[in-house]
């Protein structure tokens, strides 16, 4: 690489440590320049000063820092430059960046994937490398197997002469973390104190690492009982940061939190939360200027991030015991802007992809769903037929790592117009506003418990919002999470027993009923003990769960003795920001209602159907393999009789195609009566999938391909996973009813809910859904089904006809099992014929 240019890039390292942000820049963007015009766009050089760029802006501009990553390695893999010390450095800077942002699991991948190329090549770079790790590991607090990096990289660069190098006395900031973890305050002192008199005597008092020590050095003075110190030194810090860096600078929320820890230590309840709320603001901000850029495989960690503060005012809160009205709006509003934050943030990049755009990003989008397309067909394909189980994972692993490319190229494409604001609406205002006045909210909010005063981890817990028109919101505490979820689990697994003795045993069916309302009654009172009184005259009830909440259904809770379906309408929602969304749906954009029932399993390339070797398929483990599904006569039946009720498309049989319902455009109504399958996650898997993948509902042809069997193209392979689901249109799409075994199961993530069909049908775009939480018998989901739909057609909103057809089955059946499976989630209101 050209001289110029190496001193360039050197002297803007140099510029950035002594907090001279905009020469530095000038510097970078100087070589940039010289770099182009000597080498060109396509060359590796240009390339490292291309990555030098985007980690120059990382804390700053993060979508712009990814940009200029994602063209650098590019670059490095076109020209066939992935084994020199610039890449190295490249993919070193990158990992920093993610592990900036939370995406920790990822940026130690990339540390120890490149160990051995940095060990070969010895000296400084592998230190710094060898620091990364250590690094990582202190944030997961394993203290002593980081020092075994750090001290290791501290000997490199004292056996080397480095010890003037800044980056030296990052290590010993690092080292020093540990000794705090290790509550050698002491220790950890003596390093801080070394590092920062360092930096003072070399004109570098303003730069990031100088800061950074400032903050690790009050740290330690906080957790020794110096706090008088130690807001001293923060307040310093403070002050240069806002100044310097700006007033929504990422590395503030780390400030801002320690000292909120003190004022919690000095039962400053109202000062603490005053700091939370800034780090969480700034956050926010961050949030904002980057989500729409990471790909869905990585936002998971991203968001993490943010959930902390949740947790602690939540934990602050219960230590509290009852905090003013204004705190609880400001709960609120934490809750409000970021419970499912990354469905909405999924949804907001369909809706982008949806909307008008160019014939770049159109291609772009075209190759990501073929590779998607890919993925599926790979992660499927039976072990029988893997030939090679380290090409099979490599395949995979490449297909994966293009996907994650196109999506943070596709996001960067679009229009900056359409940045994503997770704070549009103040939540607790709206409610108090808008909230019907027929109708309450409840939302429940799982959160990890924090004991402040010894800053450790306890036990999660759950609380509960009550909302109304024009009153105060209000929250409760409810208690252990592992009890209200042992509760949950007791009570549906109580539900399902041997359902065909309760159907045919009138005595049997009278003794499992007592024994079950009477734990209903508990859980009952466990959950709305301090609800049901407040809830007086109105009738709607919206309820937002979390955790294990979200596979219980509340119409079969009790009221006095009575059935909480029998006093109300219920409505589930996923975030109670939901409630404020005001997009109409265009009927134009609409296309006939579609019916899919009773799928010809067997069906293969030679169109003959053998269903004497389809097998009824058992609760299985997900490390097993899919066995042959049982057909499911009745629903043909069942997709019959709505047929005459609403019209359409009806696909019965061999008309139940994958490649048909994969062109599905926003049917007014789309009711699938198949087979659905939500396989746990197995930990000794070989093929680890997401819960996207682990949802599938199975149409014709399914049993030929788990046979192995030749298939019609148009089959596919039979399944339609979550995955899949969620790319499709049904942004017009008025309901979806999944008549199908536990369509409402998967994995439950806290503050986000289920994933599967639950989030994947609504990520498309539908406006409702329908789904059981248990099996059911075919014969009374038929019947709970045409009541249903000849209550829409009557002009009902969607939640009351469910109320009404499962109460019409609740009189025939008074066992929850036959009637409580299905709840509706998202829009309740009427369907317009």
């Amino acid at each position: 690489m050209d001289t110029r240019i190496r001193t360039l890039s050197d002297k803007s390292w140099e510029l950035l440590h002594s907090g001279q942000y905009e020469d530095a820049y000038r510097n970078i963007i100087e070589a940039c320049n010289l770099a182009e015009q000597l080498y060109g766009k396509e060359h590796p050089y240009y390339a490292a000063v291309l990555g030098n760029l985007g980690f120059f802006l990382y804390q700053t501009n993060q979508k712009e820092a990814l940009n200029y990553c994602e063209q650098a390695e590019e670059i490095f893999e076109k020209t066939d430059s992935t084994f020199s010390m610039d890449y190295l450095l490249f993919r070193n800077n990158l990992a920093i960046i993610y592990a900036s942002l939370g995406l920790n699991d990822m940026a130690l991948a990339i540390y120890k994937s490149l160990l051995p190329l940095a060990k070969k090549g010895g000296g400084l770079e592998y230190a710094t490398l060898l620091t990364n790790i250590g690094s990582q590991y202190e944030c997961q607090q394993q203290y002593a197997k980081a020092l075994e990096y750090l001290e290791s990289a501290e000997n490199i660069y004292s056996e080397r002469g480095g010890v003037q190098n800044p980056e030296y006395y990052g290590i010993l900031n690092h080292i020093g973390l540990c000794y705090i973890g290790l509550k050698k305050y002491k220790i950890a002192i003596g390093y801080f104190i070394k590092v920062r008199d360092f930096l003072q005597e070399n004109g570098k008092g303003n730069g990031p690492i100088y800061l950074a020590t400032l903050n690790n050095l009050a740290l330690a003075y906080q957790h020794s009982g110096q706090s008088e110190t130690a807001i001293e030194i923060y307040s310093h810090i403070l002050d240069v940061m806002r100044s310097t860096l700006g007033r929504d600078h990422p590395d503030i929320v780390n400030v801002l939190d320690n000292l909120s820890e003190i004022y919690i230590q000095r039962n400053d309840f109202m000062k603490a939360v005053e700091l939370i709320v800034d780090a969480s603001h700034i956050n926010e901000q961050l949030l904002n200027r980057f989500a729409g850029f990471v790909p869905a495989t990585e936002i998971d960690s991203f968001v993490n991030k943010f959930r902390y503060h949740i947790d602690i005012l939540f934990s602050l809160f219960h230590h509290w015991g009852e905090p003013s009205q204004h705190y609880i709006d400001i709960a609120f509003d934490f809750v409000f802007r970021r419970k499912a934050l990354i469905f909405d943030l999924e949804l907001y990049k369909q809706n982008l992809l949806r909307s008008g755009i160019d014939e770049q990003v159109k291609g772009d989008f075209e190759q990501l769903k073929a590779i998607k397309s890919e993925i599926i067909r790979i992660k499927y394909v039976p072990p029988e037929q893997i030939q090679s189980k380290t090409e099979y994972s490599n395949t995979l692993q490449q297909l994966e790592r293009e996907c994650n490319r196109l999506e943070r190229k596709i996001s960067y494409n679009l229009s900056n117009s359409n940045t994503y604001n997770s704070e549009v609406v103040d939540g607790s205002v709206s409610v108090r506003e808008q909230l019907p006045i027929d109708t309450v909210l409840i939302e429940f909010v799982r959160y990890t418990h924090y004991d402040l005063k010894l800053n450790s981890k306890h036990p999660p817990r759950y609380a509960v919002f009550f909302a109304e028109y024009g009153e105060d919101i209000q929250l409760f505490d409810l208690g252990s999470a592992q009890d209200i979820d042992d509760m949950i689990q007791d009570s549906i697994n109580r539900i399902e027993q041997k359902p065909e003795q309760i159907y045919e045993n009138f005595e049997e069916q009278n003794k499992t009923l007592n024994e079950l309302s009477q734990r209903l009654e508990v859980l009952s009172q466990k959950l709305l003990l301090n609800i049901l009184p407040k809830i007086g005259s109105k009738r709607h009830l919206i309820i937002i769960p979390d955790g294990l909440l979200y596979l219980l259904p509340f119409s079969i809770l009790k009221n006095k003795d009575r059935d909480l379906i029998e006093q109300y309408t219920i409505t589930y929602s996923t975030s109670s920001r939901d409630l404020f969304d005001q997009t109409a749906i265009e009927p134009q954009n609409q296309t006939l209602p579609v019916i899919i029932a009773d799928p010809d399993y067997d069906l293969s390339e030679s169109n003959g159907s053998d269903h004497s070797n389809s097998l009824i398929q058992n609760s299985r483990n997900f490390c097993e393999d899919l066995v042959p599904f049982l057909r499911l006569e009745g629903t043909r039946a069942e997709g019959r009789a709505i047929h005459k009720i609403i019209g359409g498309e009806l696909w019965l049989g061999q008309d139940a195609l994958k490649a048909r319902f994969m062109e599905l455009i926003s049917p007014k109504i789309l009711h699938i009566a198949t087979h659905g399958f939500f396989q746990p996650s197995c930990q000794t898997a070989t093929k680890k999938w997401d819960s996207d993948f682990r949802s599938g509902l199975v149409l014709a042809g399914v049993n030929s391909y788990i046979l192995g069997q030749s298939l019609p193209a148009e089959v596919g392979n039979g399944i339609i996973t979550a995955y899949e689901i969620s790319g499709l249109n049904l942004y017009s799409t008025d309901l979806v009813v999944l008549s199908a075994c536990e369509t409402g199961i998967g994995d439950i993530i806290f503050c986000e809910g289920v994933y599967g069909f639950r989030r994947a049908f609504a990520i498309a775009g539908a406006r409702a859904l329908a789904l059981s939480l248990w099996s059911i018998p075919d014969e009374e989901t038929k019947d709970l089904m045409v009541i249903f739909y000849s209550f829409l057609k009557s002009g009902k909103g969607k939640s009351e006809a469910m109320r009404e057809a499962q109460l019409a089955l609740k009189r025939k059946y008074p066992h929850p099992y036959f009637w409580g499976a299905f709840i509706l989630q998202g829009d309740a209101s009427p369907i317009r014929w």
